[in-house]
């Protein structure tokens, strides 16, 4: 979204995809389907800036959620305008990346990112009925109650770096079931349910620095074993072709052998 330009304001806001164009279309050009990550916020609706990355990412609620709405509406239809409304309806939509670490991937409360999930979701099943949608995104599983509030509470943090075995600790997913329960209540739409896992979640010593040193067989029990949807996990391999209009549409899947002879008959032609 453009805002601004060189020596003067803009009226009102200008929507270009040039780059993410770039992007999806060479994903899909690959045979996989984008599992796309809505976030972080634009710099002009951002309620803080630069919360991460060097770079300086705007990872805080939206100054005016309408206009929020407004760019994940355009977005999408964007892409169902470019890729086609079939295409589209395969997609997953995820609210956000990570809004549990705070105050770098989002600077407000739970209920804040719940507020924005809300208004998100509903905005694109505004849309259309059948598209994806989901969160809340969260980051690692933990053994204790320090997610427990609106915000992370640190003193509520169990040492997993001091503890024997950590396999019997209670590893429990963030925010999962309040997201869950919010979405419930209010009817909202929940297509998929997504947290991210890493296997260092209870490696890390008590001032965030250094590891301790686990022995594989625990570190498989503890990673494998737990529920985790990730965007990093979740592509899904098809076949496309582009039709004469620009838009992208399904082809037949064909073997590497049918390829391969295809591409010798061709060759082979006078």
């Amino acid at each position: 979204m453009a805002t601004a330009s060189p020596g003067r304001a803009l009226a009102s806001p200008k929507y270009t995809f040039s780059y993410v164009d770039k992007v999806f279309d060479f994903i899909l050009e690959c045979g996989v389907r984008p599992f796309v990550e809505l976030g972080f916020m634009p710099r002009e609706l951002a309620t803080v800036r630069e919360t991460v990355f060097w770079w300086g990412a705007h990872c805080s609620p939206p100054t005016d959620m309408a206009r929020w709405v407004e760019l994940v509406t355009r977005s999408i239809e964007h892409w169902i305008d470019r890729y086609g409304l079939a295409e589209v309806r395969e997609w997953r939509f995820e609210v956000w990346n990570e809004p549990n670490l705070v105050p770098h991937f989002w600077t407000g409360t739970k209920t804040e990112y719940f507020e924005l999930y809300e208004q998100t979701a509903l905005a694109i099943r505004k849309i259309d009925p059948e598209l994806k949608v989901g969160g809340p995104a969260t980051s690692v599983f933990v053994p204790d109650d320090r997610y427990k509030g609106e915000v992370e509470d640190r003193s509520a943090m169990h040492e997993t770096v001091t503890a024997s075995d950590v396999d019997p600790l209670d590893w429990r997913p963030v925010w999962i079931e309040d997201f869950i329960a919010w979405c419930a209540e209010r009817e909202l739409p929940v297509d998929f349910i997504s947290t991210h896992l890493y296997p260092t979640d209870f490696a890390y010593g008590p001032t965030g620095g250094g590891s301790t040193s686990l022995d594989t067989s625990t570190r498989r029990s503890t990673t494998c074993g737990s529920f985790a949807i990730s965007w990093r996990t979740a592509r899904i391999r098809i076949p496309r072709s582009t039709s004469p209009n620009g838009r992208h549409r399904h082809r037949p899947a064909t073997s590497s052998t049918t390829r391969s002879s295809r591409r010798r008959s061709s060759r082979g032609r006078t």
